[in-house]
């Protein structure tokens, strides 16, 4: 528990790094010419990006589904629970997403230094136990 700070400043490391390169990073075509409406930065960049002089073909794609994004009707709730077609899978994921609160996994987590040292477990074990039952919990989601 004294070296709290260490375990702070190594999971700071990531975004000190972003904070100082992400300035350098050229913008994305589509977000200058989607977002900011720069079609010449965008044609700059795709150029950048791409190596050749005509990337009409590219900021006509781009523009293409700017289009077809602008004319995109965005759902409610109340419209997609009313939707026959899309009900099931609405109230399917609503519940999934209840379930995985309510179950407690949180509160486990919390508690698995207790529960471990409790059990009998020696000190120093126990935190290779909760890392590991941490990855093969990540290892399961990104598998499913």
């Amino acid at each position: 528990e004294s070296r709290w700070n260490f375990l702070f400043a190594f999971l700071a490391l990531p975004a000190l790094l972003q904070l100082c390169v992400l300035p350098f990073l050229p913008e994305s075509p589509r977000f200058l010419l989607m977002e900011r409406r720069d079609e010449a930065g965008a044609e700059k960049a795709f150029r950048a990006f791409l190596g050749k002089k005509d990337v009409s073909k590219e900021l006509e794609e781009v523009h293409a589904e700017s289009r077809a994004q602008n004319t995109l009707h965005m759902a409610s709730v109340t419209e997609l629970l009313l939707n026959p077609a899309l009900r099931w899978q609405v109230i399917t994921v609503i519940v999934t997403m209840a379930c995985y609160q309510l179950c407690g996994l949180n509160a486990i987590w919390y508690y698995t230094n207790g529960i471990l040292r409790d059990s009998g477990f020696a000190e120093n074990v126990i935190p290779y136990i909760v890392i590991s039952t941490g990855g093969i919990e990540t290892l399961a989601a990104i598998v499913s």
